[in-house]
């Protein structure tokens, strides 16, 4: 289901702007966020979050200098985005809806400014070639840079790559597809960003040993983004670029690979558990960074969509930025109530939350959903447009007599949480916010 709007139609800003965010390029479609004066960098990528050790306040921290004395082995290491000094330890919400642990840090803004990049590692400790590492290698190098992705449309990269020493996989997906024509981030990195997007796919398919690698496209793309992606690759027989339908919510990674693969994937589960890895593009681009130029991921790209004003800005912004700050910086009304992902999950998300590497496109104006639904007249309409064929309807009931084994009859354990349903019924009934409750009271 695509915007109404056409990309044609919308304004997406800026366009040649310098950036340190992604400085392999001269330029970027992408605007750099400043830093704001205090940063809150999370230290792991879900609750509780614990097992990672801060650095004690008072600690002062170059960029890309490590912010934790210990993590977990199956962790990323946290890294800090800018100069600074630690100030406190803190909790702090991620974009993905996680509240983990994190730390507070005062930016040396004179530092933070400097164009710069990092310098690269000292010689015995420089990347092996992508085609010259197995996954162990890779995984400790991609913690060690940072490098993470837990996001609706690209689950958990480090949680995925770690069942695949255990349960090894074919093959490797990027996903390339947005939800929206006016909201093209995953576009515009391929765009933008085609050598490190596919040095990125190159180098987990090599790592992995994986027999198949797609690069899963819009199939209305056009061809001068195919074309630069097909280059990159360099006549790489091994990697299929497939064009796909992009009607939402195509992109979740249940129907992903249904509609590729003819595999099955239970909602929430990683694809890993189907044989496959599946990343989106800001996930390649990271990884491919990385395996080009050893640089570290300390910033992410972010589509903020400005539903009041038909605009979308495409933004990069620290790890550890509010997004308060990002909305201020952006010049955007700050009553409006910013929702995260695709528009109609109708994920709302606190302008307190921090970016990281959980979801990446922003929503801001959309009007509450209504308090007060009409009464329910059969239409079938919920049905008929669930992209998982579900009876949405008679979760609705099944929440409100609190009866779970009439929500497994009407199948909520292959709901993906889209909110098609909500948006097509003509009584605005409340369908996805009963189905997350139901779902809510089934956790133990």
């Amino acid at each position: 289901m695509k915007d109404t709007k056409s990309a044609a139609d919308s304004t997406t800003r800026p366009l040649n702007h310098p950036t340190t965010a992604f400085p392999s390029h001269p330029t970027t479609p992408f605007l750099p966020i400043p830093a704001p004066a205090r940063l809150i960098v999370p230290l792991s990528t879900r609750p509780p979050g614990e097992g990672a050790s801060a650095k004690p306040p008072g600690t002062r921290v170059a960029r890309g200098d490590p912010l934790s004395e210990h993590v977990p082995e199956t962790a990323h290491v946290p890294l800090s985005p800018v100069a600074g000094l630690i100030v406190a330890h803190t909790r702090v919400d991620v974009l993905n809806g996680h509240r983990v642990a994190a730390v507070e840090m005062a930016v040396e803004m004179a530092v933070e400014m400097q164009v710069d990049r990092i310098a690269p590692p000292p010689a015995h400790e420089r990347l092996p070639r992508p085609d010259a590492a197995e996954l162990p290698t890779w995984i400790d190098r991609l913690r060690f840079a940072g490098a993470w992705a837990q996001r609706r449309n690209s689950p958990d990269l480090l949680a995925q790559l770690y069942q695949a020493l255990r349960r090894p996989c074919d093959t490797i997906i990027c996903n390339v597809l947005d939800a929206e024509e006016a909201v093209p981030l995953n576009a515009t990195l391929a765009r933008a960003y085609p050598d490190e997007l596919i040095a990125g796919v190159r180098t987990l398919a090599r790592a992995l040993g994986v027999s198949r690698q797609i690069v899963a496209l819009d199939e209305d793309a056009p061809s001068a983004d195919v074309s630069r992606l097909r280059s990159a690759a360099d006549g790489d027989t091994a990697l299929h670029f497939v064009p796909l339908g992009n009607s939402y919510p195509q992109a979740d990674p249940t129907l992903m690979l249904y509609t590729l693969l003819n595999r099955k994937l239970r909602p929430g589960r990683l694809p890993a558990e189907a044989g496959v890895i599946l990343l989106d593009a800001a996930a390649a681009v990271a990884v491919g960074r990385f395996a080009r130029l050893g640089e570290p991921m300390l910033d992410v790209p972010l589509a903020v969509r400005d539903v009041t004003r038909d605009t979308t800005h495409l933004v990069t912004a620290p790890i550890g930025t509010p997004l308060w700050h990002i909305l201020e910086h952006l010049g955007i009304d700050g009553e409006l109530a910013p929702r995260v992902g695709e528009a109609l999950r109708d994920q709302t998300a606190s302008r307190d939350a921090v970016v990281s590497g959980g979801e990446l496109v922003i929503h801001v104006g959309y009007a509450a959903a209504s308090l007060n639904p009409d009464p329910c007249i059969r239409c079938g309409w919920c049905a008929a447009a669930c992209p998982t064929r579900i009876q949405p309807a008679g979760l609705l009931e099944a929440s409100q007599r609190d009866d779970q084994s009439l929500a497994e009859r009407y199948g909520i354990a292959a709901c993906i949480e889209c909110g098609v349903c909500s948006y097509v019924c003509p009584s605005r009934l409340p369908l996805l916010s009963a189905i997350r409750e139901l779902r809510h009271r089934r956790r133990p």
